[in-house]
């Protein structure tokens, strides 16, 4: 996320001294990582999972509710195929997905 020197200008090759020296030192490379981890956790429930109740109407709480076994049903099947894949993702599933953004 940070550069010490000015990025290269032209499509010549860079010498490795060059390209250690545009590298940020250990302290503003740990930040950078602390920073990345912090804003990429998982801050309020899963998607669905309201931490509020705003809704009281009946019929609105009907529709919550199918949501939810919506979601559930969702959730369970990406979880079987999760099995046979040959590489794991996982971040579309509505158990990881937020229900907002936390930051």
């Amino acid at each position: 996320m940070t550069m010490e020197s000015l990025p290269p200008v032209d499509k010549n090759s860079l010498l490795e001294e060059a390209i250690v020296a545009a590298l940020p030192d250990k302290t503003t490379s740990l930040d950078v990582m602390a920073l990345a981890k912090i804003l990429s956790g998982m801050g309020t429930n899963k998607l669905g999972d309201f931490e509020v109740k705003y809704v009281y109407d009946p019929r609105a709480e009907v529709v919550v509710k199918v949501f939810r076994k919506e979601l559930e049903t969702l959730s369970k099947r990406m979880e079987s195929l999760e099995k046979i894949r040959k590489v794991s993702y996982p971040w579309l599933n509505p158990n990881f997905i937020p229900n907002s953004i936390s930051i």
